[in-house]
């Protein structure tokens, strides 16, 4: 990252690693809350079930579910297309390159998936814990994946445990 010396903003950026992802906060001017930046890398030998163990590490309460087609927004996937987790990303798509796609927290569902789905060819669907089973975010893609989050924590508080 390069900042111009002019610049007015005052970025501490502190790296963690967790597995697929590399966590970057970034804080703008002293005032303001850290906002938290998280890189997914993407190469030829990663398993679907591992890209969304790595994005649930980071979200709790959502995960990506993997589906043959893509979906527009506020669209469902069919449960029957849901691709089997043990699959690498080289069996289902037809190129994959080494990539690495910007996650914030305040992103919004709709784009994060139209982003995935365009890199990598699939359906994505971000998938929110609902009342003890994992549901698609259909209805509120609008949503960021911090609101996501924490209504779900919320829920999951009220009527039942992950």
């Amino acid at each position: 990252m390069i900042i111009p010396a002019s610049s007015l903003f005052a970025y501490s950026l502190n790296l963690h690693f967790t597995g697929n992802f590399v966590a970057l906060k970034k804080k703008v001017m002293a005032s303001s809350p850290e906002v938290k930046v998280y890189k997914l890398v993407l190469h030829r030998l990663k398993t679907l079930k591992e890209l969304s163990d790595t994005f649930n590490s980071c979200y709790p309460y959502l995960k990506l579910g993997f589906y043959e087609h893509t979906h527009k927004q506020k669209k469902s996937s069919p449960s029957e297309e849901l691709m089997q987790e043990g699959l690498k990303l080289e069996e289902v798509c037809e190129e994959i390159p080494f990539m690495v796609i910007d996650i914030e927290e305040h992103k919004i569902v709709a784009e994060l998936e139209e982003e995935l789905q365009e890199k990598l060819g699939l359906g994505v669907q971000v998938l929110r814990w609902v009342r003890n089973r994992w549901s698609q975010t259909t209805f509120n893609d609008d949503w960021s994946l911090q609101r996501h989050n924490k209504e779900a924590e919320v829920d999951d508080k009220m009527f039942g445990e992950m």
